[in-house]
């Protein structure tokens, strides 16, 4: 793994501790999202059990914003205003890619994105 490849895994690193997902719950949407089947050091039965989980996860957390719209604690914007950031967050990986931004660009793209969730945030 090049140093381009540990700063970008540097502002996945801050998602995940920030996020109710854990990094191997996020290894295995990858890999199911990509078409891979199951990791090697898993079974078959577990893998799946993990995907269901994955997947009602992710059904508690939309349900979770919709929620937090409804009663205010989140900007009527949130969704539009995420949806933004993560097109600017690939944006940022692709220029990782071209012109290899600084450690000090990475931590400037991880502040921005706290600075911007908390902004949603109502109470």
């Amino acid at each position: 793994m090049d140093n381009n490849e540990n700063k970008i895994n540097e502002i996945l690193d801050n998602f995940i501790q920030n996020s109710t997902i854990t990094k191997r719950q996020l290894s295995i949407i990858y890999n199911k999202l990509n078409m891979r089947g199951p990791m090697k050091n898993i079974s078959s039965g577990a893998y799946y059990r993990q995907i269901k989980q994955c997947r009602e996860k992710t059904k508690g957390i939309l349900y979770s914003i919709i929620l937090l719209g409804l009663c205010g604690a989140i900007d009527k914007d949130t969704i539009l205003v995420l949806k933004k950031t993560v097109e600017q967050i690939e944006d940022v990986v692709v220029t990782n890619n071209e012109k290899k931004l600084s450690q000090e660009d990475i931590m400037n793209v991880i502040l921005l994105i706290e600075q911007i969730v908390n902004k949603c945030i109502t109470i």
